[in-house]
């Protein structure tokens, strides 16, 4: 694992200390998924305060984004994929997307 993204994902193991981690297991699953969208919900509102107030605090959702990334990477490992492998993944799907002129619109078959 020469890759900084895979190099993280397995450093970040050492913080996994929820019932079933590491095992893939439906508790995991769940822990992991609900973790990812409960982070994304604070970005979220991070920029909801932005949006009413008008002042943005970017090292606050910098932060949320990274709490974020940690459970993303997890829940890869939990399905059976390096973070790497996953970001490839969805760069080769968005660049095929552009090269056939399919960003926008809706669905996952463009």
């Amino acid at each position: 694992m020469d890759n900084f993204l895979d190099n993280y994902q397995a450093a970040i193991g050492k913080f996994a200390t929820y019932a079933g981690a590491g095992t893939g297991s439906e508790n995991e699953l769940m822990y992991l998924a609900l973790g990812l969208s409960s982070e994304a919900g604070e970005v979220a509102g991070k920029v909801k305060k932005f949006y009413r107030d008008g002042v943005m605090y970017n090292e606050d959702v910098a932060q949320g984004l990274g709490d974020c990334f940690c459970f993303l990477c997890m829940l890869c490992r939990a399905i059976g994929y390096s973070a790497s492998d996953v970001v490839a993944m969805n760069f080769e799907k968005l660049n095929d997307r552009f090269e056939r002129d399919k960003i926008e619109g809706e669905g996952d078959d463009r």
